[in-house]
């Protein structure tokens, strides 16, 4: 996890972001999965073939969803 001003990215071993910073927090992939704070809402981050995708509790389920929000 890296900063570029008040949002939080990911960088990969060259040091570039393979993720943008677009979160107001995160915490660091464990096991393949980030936990990201989209404006004050928790989500889980998990490397996808098309990109990230977040798991996210909507109505009392989960789901997949691919970035930007597909």
């Amino acid at each position: 996890m890296a900063r570029l001003g008040n949002k939080a990215g990911f960088i990969d071993k060259s040091g570039k972001f393979a993720i943008a910073p677009q979160f107001a927090d995160a915490n660091s992939f464990s096991e393949g999965l980030a936990y990201v704070n989209l404006s004050g809402r928790w989500s889980t981050q998990a490397p996808g073939p098309e990109g990230p995708y977040l798991t996210q509790l909507e109505g009392g389920e989960w789901g997949y969803i691919r970035a930007p929000g597909r």
